[in-house]
């Protein structure tokens, strides 16, 4: 377009950029920094798509060289921001949002995405006040309403967090993973039965699903009984996650003269967990910077005949994949024992003690019970083995469970626990100070010395141990 101004050539890249057309996009940025090297705009936002197609060490180089050409730009710093964060460079990444917010502190994102961050990182007070304010600056801003709902879950205030999430799908309702974190909380929550819960995942899948069966095709699997079957897992968690040690064991003991075992990973920052994963699967895909829609024809290109979905309605999930049908038999499994919804989901994969006989009503998918348990897990490479020998003194129970699953309900009866056997302590997980107060109340309000209580955060697989 060697007639356009820049000004136009740039309007037309932004639009491009705005209706998803990445690629059409950053041709159009490009054609305007050969023009003009030092357009900032045009440097800024050629970040932003290699940010969105996962090329951040590009993303970084980018926006930083829009940084230092316009200082006073807010959204710059709040998108190398993003951009630092997506790195794990959380120092950095917190200073930039602040640097976005000195130049505009009306600015609702860069409040949204730091306190995001700042939760991110256990400072939960100050989180909450930065959530809270990009609230009151755009009440209509979906984002930080799903992100305080978070926050509150993980805290255990489920009736707020619930109402946060909910007020995050009226704003949002084409964003279903806003809505796939309301589906998680309820499951903490005691007042909603199996059957609400079951009617909740439908009015999901009425919503995002629905507008999908179009683009269900039949497939091109050949039925030949002699070749090898193909099967495809698909998760955010192929990494140094719980998720990814159930999987170790389960992948080395597929039959491979009979199995071809793909592995679709959404994982963002590989480690040595994702690398183990690798050697044990056939195909490695990685699709973090794919779509849905482009995600769902990889999977139906690998002729894949039973596709897996390990992240259900959990973080990062790819439920709207599975929608497609690319794979003529689907699965869920492992990282939420409950229902998706999804009616392109075939079977879920429990055992009798998840779901004893007669619960199947409660799901979509039809259930399929393992002989043995749904678990199937090996020993971690931690070295030598902690001792699981009694030490001698008074009992000290303890949950290192996720906090969101501490209930008002959960804290009575291990109140009354100790009450009842007054030498025992009790040991949590509870990752923030707001966590532990609340438990600390209930010891109060019980006349129970708090040092009978202790806490522990985050820590690595050999001190968890």
């Amino acid at each position: 377009m060697p007639n356009l101004s820049v000004d136009r050539e740039f309007t037309l890249a932004l639009e491009l950029h705005r209706s998803g057309r990445l690629a059409e996009a950053e041709q159009g940025y490009r054609r305007i920094l050969e023009r003009q090297p030092e357009h900032a705009d045009s440097l800024h936002l050629l970040g932003v798509v290699a940010l969105q197609t996962g090329h951040l060490d590009a993303a970084l180089a980018l926006v930083q060289r829009a940084v230092a050409l316009r200082p006073d730009g807010a959204a710059y710093r709040n998108n190398l921001g993003q951009i630092l964060e997506r790195l794990e460079r959380g120092d950095e990444a917190v200073q930039a949002y602040e640097a976005a917010l000195a130049l505009d502190p009306d600015y609702a994102e860069a409040c949204n995405n730091l306190g995001h961050l700042l939760q991110r990182r256990d400072r939960l007070a100050e989180a909450e006040a930065w959530l809270r304010k990009a609230i009151r600056l755009d009440p209509r801003y979906a984002e930080p309403h799903t992100n305080l709902g978070n926050l509150l879950k993980d805290r255990g205030d489920l009736d707020e967090a619930i109402a946060s999430y909910r007020r995050a799908t009226l704003l949002r309702p084409d964003l279903s993973l806003l809505h796939s974190n309301l589906l998680l909380a309820l499951h903490y929550h005691r007042g909603y039965s199996p059957a609400d819960l079951k009617r909740e995942h439908q009015q999901w899948a009425a919503l995002h699903v629905a507008p999908l069966e179009s683009a269900r095709r039949p497939h091109e699997n050949t039925r030949d009984p002699e070749r090898r079957l193909r099967i495809g897992y698909v998760s955010p968690d192929f990494r140094e996650h719980a998720a990814a040690r159930f999987l170790l064991p389960a992948f080395a003991q597929h039959d491979r003269a009979h199995v071809e075992v793909f592995a679709y990973s959404d994982v963002t920052r590989p480690d040595a967990v994702t690398d183990l994963i690798r050697t044990e699967v056939d195909q490695w895909r990685d699709v973090h910077a794919l779509t849905d829609e482009r995600l769902a024809d990889a999977v139906r290109n690998d002729r894949i005949d039973v596709l897996v979905d390990l992240a259900a309605h959990s973080a990062h999930n790819r439920l709207l994949v599975f929608a497609r049908k690319p794979a003529p038999v689907q699965v869920t499994y492992l990282a939420y024992c409950s229902t998706t919804g999804v009616d392109a989901i075939d079977y879920r994969l429990t055992d009798r003690f998840l779901d004893p006989p007669g619960e199947d009503a409660h799901y979509t998918e039809r259930s399929i019970r393992l002989p043995g348990c749904y678990w199937c897990y090996s020993a971690p490479p931690v070295g030598a083995a902690p001792s699981t020998e009694r030490v001698a003194g008074p009992p000290t129970f303890g949950c290192l469970n996720n906090y969101a699953k501490v209930t008002d309900a959960t804290l009575s009866l291990w109140v009354e626990l100790l009450r009842r056997v007054p030498e025992a302590s009790l040991v949590l997980y509870a990752r923030g100070e707001s966590h532990r107060e609340r438990v600390r109340v209930a010891f109060r309000r019980a006349a129970l010395a708090e040092s009978r209580v202790s806490f522990v955060g985050w820590q690595s697989l050999q001190d968890y141990l």
